[in-house]
């Protein structure tokens, strides 16, 4: 008789057993069965002294699991509800083999048999069956479910449920999956509460092109209700959306416009599509799409009209400074703490040949000093003013005399400005007469 046959043969055979006068099991009517239950020391005992209707159960571990009797007496019978034999723990690789929680229940979750990681865990959560019986701590339990128990000093710990044939069960721990996924969430009510404080209008799409996360100012900015946007709609719909309600302002191609900003999913992370709209109602927006991890899409929506209004008086500002100091007779250049050219005068660029809208910017403190000296006679003076110009204490206004190449002499005054500026200014002596007040007072202007 092979294993699956004798299980058979003992699961039909041992379902009602005859009692003897003295209450035992009949062995003489079911003698493989008695061999099989050699492991279960006392179940004669046991059986004789259950009252009518009680009920018992029995246990004895072996080298590859645990067998498990859970019996009733009715009347002159002795009825076997369930038995898990040697083979049901050879079945789940034994105690050894299996470092979860595994165990077998019968179908109103009475635990039949566990192995040695579940009894530990038992003992841990202090959970206590009744008699000899095995305690269920995980109770009626279904495939796939995540399971939350509390250890005896109040401690939680979480597994998944992993079913097997037969009623067998296995519960893997899964309080790592947990703390990752509370993480998770944390970070998401974070984000969520970041993004309803931006004054930028969001939205976010999956991979799905379904629209996943949204903001307050998304709603505000478009009038487009929270209720619509709460609806998940596609990305298509939405861009058809800000066209439908002239939100945006209309493209030459709308089509491929849509097109192109729909294939950013999936796209490399530095592809975007970024655009300044002008809308009728006097605001500026910028529009910017770009790729999200795992194939989603950003949309953002900025009120950049302050901005750029701001941005238009500081324009007029600086064109309002640079016509001032185009006014003074003298050239006129100021280095930024990096060293950079960052404004120069009309005069200036009579005198040294530079256009300052052409190299603003571009040239240094040491190009300019360069420049300086191919045009004039040698002197010492453009290597002291550059360690003037880089230096961050102890710096105070001074002077000096040199001579262009041509022996015109030339009057250079050094000021340091605030925020670590220099300002360097060139008077052609032979231009005195005439010549307006302290360079000072045009700077006062500009400021």
């Amino acid at each position: 008789m092979d294993d699956d046959d004798r299980r058979r043969a003992v699961t039909e055979y041992v379902a009602v057993l005859p009692l003897r006068p003295d209450g035992r099991p009949d062995w003489d009517a079911a003698p493989e069965v008695r061999e099989m239950l050699a492991d279960v020391a006392g179940f004669d005992a046991r059986a004789a002294t259950l009252s009518d209707g009680a009920e018992t159960a029995l246990s004895a571990p072996t080298p590859e699991g645990e067998v498990v009797l859970r019996i009733r007496r009715a009347g002159e019978t002795l009825r076997v509800h369930q038995m898990l034999t040697r083979r049901t723990g050879a079945a789940m690789g034994g105690d050894k083999d299996v470092p979860v929680p595994a165990w077998t229940a019968d179908p109103d979750g009475n635990v039949l048999w566990a192995n040695r990681a579940y009894r530990e865990l038992s003992r841990a959560l202090d959970k206590e069956g009744s008699g000899t019986a095995l305690p269920n701590i995980f109770g009626q339990v279904e495939a796939g479910a995540r399971v939350r128990v509390e250890t005896a000093d109040g401690r939680a710990k979480w597994f998944d449920i992993l079913a097997g044939d037969r009623g067998t069960f296995c519960a893997t721990p899964a309080d790592a999956a947990v703390e990752a996924e509370e993480r998770r969430k944390s970070l998401s009510r974070a984000l969520v509460k970041t993004f309803s404080d931006l004054d930028t209008g969001l939205a976010l799409f999956d991979s799905d092109g379904q629209l996943v996360t949204f903001n307050p100012a998304l709603g505000e900015m478009t009038g487009i209700s929270p209720a619509w946007l709460s609806a998940r709609p596609g990305l298509r719909d939405f861009l058809d959306r800000l066209r439908s309600d002239r939100i945006m302002p209309e493209p030459r191609d709308f089509e491929a416009w849509r097109q192109r900003v729909t294939e950013l999913r999936g796209s490399a992370a530095s592809d975007l599509v970024t655009e300044t709209w002008s809308l009728p109602n006097g605001r500026t927006w910028r529009f910017s799409a770009r790729p999200h991890p795992d194939g989603g899409l950003a949309i953002l929506l900025d009120d950049i009209t302050a901005e750029l209004a701001l941005a238009r008086h500081f324009r007029t500002e600086l064109d309002v400074a640079q016509a001032v100091i185009d006014q003074w007779p003298d050239a006129v250049a100021v280095f930024s703490p990096d060293e950079a050219l960052v404004m120069s005068n009309a005069a200036y660029a009579r005198l040294w040949g530079i256009d300052p809208s052409v190299t603003l910017g571009q040239i240094d403190l040491t190009e300019a000093t360069r420049h300086w000296q191919g045009m004039c006679r040698p002197t010492p003076v453009w290597g002291d003013f550059r360690d003037f110009a880089v230096a961050t204490e102890d710096r105070a206004e001074w002077s000096a005399d040199v001579e262009l190449g041509t022996g015109e002499p030339l009057h250079c005054r050094f000021v340091p400005l605030p925020a670590g500026h220099t300002l360097a200014t060139f008077q052609r002596l032979a231009d005195e007469t005439g010549r307006p007040g302290d360079i000072r007072h045009y700077l006062q202007l500009v400021d």
